[in-house]
């Protein structure tokens, strides 16, 4: 028997690249953010190391080898950033709920839908937050019966991921890391 699944992206890809005035939509280092907790300096720095390294990301004259290690730098100095904000699992749940700079795609939640209903895989895959994604899942698409914010047994998120203590505070992120 051929058995299937759906791999996705979700960046840009599950949510779309713009909002509804032309404004940039938010990616799940934005969401995440977004978290009131999250300082100033922390964001502005996270700015900036973006508007440094995003054009390599996108620089379409270099090898993918030449943009590995810029990418893993830019992970690293911003993964660096986030540990030192003290959040904790509850952040990460509001910052989804209460962000309203970022919109599912059209079709998104069907997707979902069929794949569930019909007991198919559905993978997402992305260098983004995998805790972000999960929150955007659980708390954004909604099931064929309607329900939200039950787990979906046929998904799964291959993402980079915040570690959490046991009294979920972060602690570290998931290895290896994922990027480009």
């Amino acid at each position: 028997k051929d058995e299937g699944f759906f791999i996705v992206d979700f960046d840009k890809t599950m949510t779309k690249c713009f909002l509804e005035d032309g404004s940039r939509a938010f990616d799940s280092h934005d969401i995440l953010a977004s978290c009131p907790k999250m300082s100033w300096g922390c964001k502005r720095m996270m700015e900036l190391l973006m508007n440094k390294y995003q054009p390599i990301q996108n620089n379409t004259r270099m090898t993918k080898e030449e943009k590995v290690p810029y990418m893993e730098e830019w992970s690293q100095l911003v993964n660096q950033l986030i540990l030192g904000q003290g959040l904790t699992r509850d952040d990460v749940e509001s910052a989804v709920r209460d962000c309203m700079n970022f919109r599912l795609r059209n079709g998104v939640q069907e997707l979902f839908q069929i794949a569930h209903s019909n007991n198919i895989p559905l993978i997402v895959v992305s260098a983004g937050h995998g805790n972000v994604i999960e929150e955007v899942i659980g708390q954004c698409i909604k099931k064929a019966n309607g329900e939200l914010g039950t787990p979906w047994n046929n998904v799964f998120i291959l993402s980079n991921s915040m570690v959490w203590s046991r009294e979920g505070r972060h602690t570290g992120f998931s290895d290896p890391h994922l990027h480009m």
